[in-house]
């Protein structure tokens, strides 16, 4: 029985080497992110000391909301229009659904646990199952493959 290629409810086991692959992408990824991102707010935060003094007023609140919410559109976005971002580009590797077209919700919900370093710890662990998958992976029915596989 052949699949057409927005067919992919099927098992399919996303390979090891993806795994490394997809690891240095999120590197280059928080790269970016970084760069264009947080770091146009760093001087806010020099100014303040807010993370020594662990004085959270409602500036620094917002500040943080609104770097999780330029980040979390970053990925989201990128996975949605291109299904993949700039790290996975120059990796060779993509988002893809296993429901056929990859829906801006299912790269945002994939996505959601990369605004918080302990919620992507979480997510990842279930990586190591044999699954290579994250959790939110899972939840939103993606997968990364390599470029060149579909």
């Amino acid at each position: 029985m052949k699949l057409k290629k927005n067919e992919l409810n099927f098992m399919f086991k996303p390979k090891k080497k993806i795994l490394t692959r997809r690891s240095f992408a999120y590197i280059l990824d928080i790269l970016i992110v970084d760069m264009f991102i947080v770091f146009p707010f760093k001087s806010f935060l020099e100014d303040y000391n807010y993370i020594i003094n662990f004085n959270f007023d409602f500036k620094f609140i917002v500040l943080v909301l609104v770097v999780a919410l330029l980040t979390l559109s970053y990925f989201a976005v990128f996975e949605y229009y291109f299904n993949q971002t700039i790290g996975k580009l120059i990796l060779g590797i993509k988002t893809i659904s296993r429901k056929g077209r990859l829906t801006f919700t299912q790269a945002l919900n994939r996505n959601v646990s990369k605004i918080s370093t302990l919620l992507l710890i979480l997510d990842c662990l279930y990586l190591l199952k044999k699954t290579n998958q994250r959790y939110s992976d899972k939840l939103a029915h993606t997968m990364v493959v390599d470029k060149d596989e579909f």
